[in-house]
């Protein structure tokens, strides 16, 4: 996202080729980094450089964005086929595994609830709180000056009071389909301000709305309706709070109660997280490049399993690691025999499974991890009883549980405990 915007933003104020090729560049850097982010970042940059730039230059600068995404994108898919790179995420936008839609439906279209949840009333939870803020911006809208002295103490009051009632940013939760209300407006307003080939400025700048409206749009699109995705949030929603709260300050009459009500918002915002510093206990790690505060038991876990690893897997050797090996592999040198980064729910399908089995003889790891992170999004499934049973079968038949490290209390995503699991023992030949 920040290389789509930083795209936009040169295209926007290009003043020649260089500028424009530089544009594109960044645009095209953008889109290679994320499926759903390539319509959005080349038709930003396209929408930029039509609108002000020669047509040969604009259609240079945009054919090097498009080749620029089409190189990231497809070298990769003839190298290894479409197959591995689905599940690898590569793809993920346009094939998402039926175990990944429930939970998405779940967390984002039904804000955590499941549909009969929703239905029966749980929607107050997340649909007040957005009306609640959604008044108080028509209210905002609707002000006179006159009361305006008066008014910016009550919004500013409210707004911080919302910020504290709903700590997990409940009243901010309308700030998503209004975002996609306002850019897909916009988007329509400056590719008819386009196509009318409108020179003058009001033309310009519907048209340079249109193209930040589609640098947003794939990114709002994330978390259509809450903000439950803690990794998404983290760019929809702030993304979404700039989008509304533009549009709302060039149609507030009174600036200082808008500004007032903002200010009560991020006033309440700062205080939720400075009082949240010290909550948790969190201790200093250190491993082979890596340093990270982590919870007590997450660090004891970390540094056990990777003392483990390094104590039954020779340097370089091969070890498995489940659901997600990275970080471990990653502070102990040793490699993944599988051909696949993440083993969750809905991610290797028979193919695949039978694939790691053939690994198994083929490159068989000296040593596997089993942690005991469940899975209790997708339904409770667990490794060998939902989720990669066949492999675990086989795995069974040819490995013995060594020991178990870690321990203390399992958290819903945060692992601290696991089974070591290492080769059984040749049988012993008969006596000579």
């Amino acid at each position: 996202m920040v290389l789509t915007w930083a795209g936009v933003e040169r295209a926007l104020s290009s003043k020649g080729p260089r500028a424009s090729a530089a544009a594109a560049l960044l645009a095209g850097l953008g889109a290679a980094c994320k499926v759903e982010i390539v319509p959005g970042a080349l038709a930003a940059l396209a929408l930029a450089l039509f609108a002000r730039r020669p047509r040969r230059e604009a259609a240079g600068a945009c054919a090097l964005a498009a080749g620029v995404a089409t190189l990231a994108w497809g070298l990769p898919l003839a190298r290894y086929g479409t197959a591995l790179m689905k599940r690898q995420g590569f793809l993920v936008a346009l094939d998402v595994p039926e175990a990944w839609r429930r939970v998405y439906e779940r967390s984002v279209v039904f804000g955590g609830l499941s549909r009969s949840e929703f239905m029966g009333g749980g929607f107050l939870e997340v649909v007040f709180p957005s009306a609640v803020f959604l008044g108080a911006l028509f209210l905002l809208m609707r002000l006179r000056a006159a009361r305006s002295r008066a008014m910016a103490a009550v919004l500013f009051a409210l707004a911080a009071a919302a910020g504290f009632a709903w700590p997990r940013n409940d009243e901010l939760h309308v700030l998503l389909p209004a975002a996609i209300v306002v850019a897909a407006t916009a988007l329509a307003s400056g590719i008819a301000g386009l196509l009318a080939g409108r020179p003058d400025t009001a033309g310009g700048a519907a048209i340079a709305g249109a193209a930040v409206a589609a640098a947003a749009l794939p990114a709002v699109l994330r978390e259509p309706f809450f903000l439950r995705n803690p990794v998404y949030a983290a760019f929809a929603a702030p993304l979404a709070l700039v989008l509304v709260l533009a549009w709302a300050s060039r149609r507030v009459p009174v600036r200082r109660a808008f500004v007032a009500a903002v200010l009560g918002l991020c006033t309440a915002q700062a205080a939720q997280r400075i009082s949240g510093i010290g909550l948790a206990p969190l201790v200093l790690e250190r491993l082979p490049g890596f340093k990270a505060y982590l919870l007590p038991e997450e660090a004891r876990f970390l540094t056990e399993a990777a003392a483990a690893i390094e104590m039954r897997v020779p340097p370089g050797g091969a070890v498995g690691i489940f659901p997600e090996p990275g970080t471990l592999l990653f502070v102990t040198g040793r490699r993944n025999p599988f051909v696949d980064e993440l083993f969750l729910p809905g991610v290797q399908n028979p193919p695949a499974e039978d694939e790691m089995i053939r690994r198994l003889d083929a490159d068989p790891p000296a040593m596997i991890l089993v942690t005991n992170r469940r899975f209790p999004e997708f339904g409770g499934a667990g490794y060998g009883t939902g989720v990669l049973d066949r492999f675990f079968a086989e795995v069974s038949r040819r490995y013995v549980l060594a020991g178990r490290i870690g321990g203390g209390e399992t958290m819903l995503r945060h692992v601290s405990a696991a089974d070591v699991l290492v080769p059984r023992p040749a049988p012993a030949g008969p006596p000579r």
